[in-house]
C-alpha cells in the first residue's frame, strides 16, 4: 500500500472485498520482493520457456520499461502491447494473442 494514492485507499477500504482483497496481494508483493532482491535476470535464469510481457496500450508509468526489462532478462523473452487499458485488456486482442503463444509453443 506504500505509495498508493490516499483516494484509492479510502476507495478500497470502502469495498465490501477489503480486506480479503489486500491480503491476496500478500503473495505478488512476496514475489515482487524476491525479485527486487535477486535481480529479473536471477529471477528468471532457470526458465527455458518463452517468456511473453504484455503491456497495454494504455498503461501506467513504468509498465512499458519494465516488460522491456523482463523481456531483456529472460533467455527467451519479448515484450509486446496490446489493446487495453491499465488492468484492463481488450478481450478480442488477448484471445488471438494468447493463442499465437499456444500455436507456437506447440510448433517447437
Amino acid at each position: 500500500m506504500v505509495g498508493m494514492p490516499p483516494e484509492w485507499l479510502e476507495e478500497l477500504k470502502a469495498s465490501p472485498a477489503y480486506p480479503d482483497i489486500v491480503l491476496g496481494w500478500v503473495p505478488d508483493g512476496e514475489a515482487l520482493a524476491l525479485v527486487e532482491q535477486s535481480g529479473s535476470r536471477a529471477t528468471l535464469a532457470g526458465v527455458s520457456a518463452p517468456v511473453l510481457a504484455l503491456t497495454g496500450s494504455e498503461t501506467f508509468p513504468g509498465m512499458r520499461e519494465t516488460a522491456a526489462e523482463i523481456a531483456d532478462a529472460a533467455a527467451q523473452g519479448s515484450a509486446e502491447q496490446l489493446r487495453g487499458s491499465e488492468h484492463s485488456w481488450d478481450p478480442d486482442a488477448m484471445a488471438e494473442r494468447l493463442a499465437r503463444v499456444v500455436h507456437e509453443a506447440l510448433r517447437t
